[in-house]
């Protein structure tokens, strides 16, 4: 594992699980979230994005968290294992709640350095929260589809179902 594609559901814990493995095995990592969001939450044009997607891919070891469609199969090609967390409606749930209200009681900065608001979190069409519950379905048809498709045949792949799998992985690896 030199190269580790972590995906899921948002809110399923992929930057937490990356920074966790990142530091027990000593590889670099990366949220795209970060890469994609700017200050404000404008989004980085999409040439840029991709352009700095292929410089990452290119490094020797890398963790690399996100679901973005427009990079997911540059990024796919590229790694040697791939994670899928694949939790439950109602774990997802909890854990968005969870983090949105850490992040707005906290001011807690995430992608890039932006912070959710209560609005932004609650009383808007880009609510995190919102997005957790309409692309729960969509995502874990896609990731099932591409499991049993082979799409993941070539590379080792982990599919995570709850935290205990996922506390096993991260004290193995």
């Amino acid at each position: 594992m030199k190269r580790i594609l972590i995906i899921g559901i948002s809110c399923s814990g992929k930057t937490t699980v990356g920074m966790k493995l990142s530091k027990k095995l000593n590889i670099p990592f990366h949220d795209l979230d970060d890469l994609y969001w700017n200050p404000g939450w404008i989004e980085t044009d999409k040439e840029k994005f991709k352009n700095s997607v292929t410089s990452l891919c290119k490094e020797e070891s890398w963790i690399i968290v996100g679901n973005y469609n427009s990079v997911q199969s540059l990024v796919l090609e590229e790694c040697d294992t791939v994670i899928w967390l694949n939790l439950s409606r109602a774990r997802v749930w909890y854990q968005a709640i969870v983090r949105s209200m850490r992040r707005i009681l906290f001011s807690e900065r995430c992608c890039n350095g932006n912070i959710e608001s209560f609005q932004r979190t609650f009383l808007t069409k880009d609510s995190i929260l919102l997005w957790v519950l309409k692309d729960y379905k969509r995502k874990y048809i896609k990731y099932s589809n591409m499991r049993d498709d082979g799409e993941f045949s070539k590379k080792e792949y982990i599919e995570l179902r709850n935290t205990t799998q996922i506390n096993n992985l991260l004290i193995k690896e």
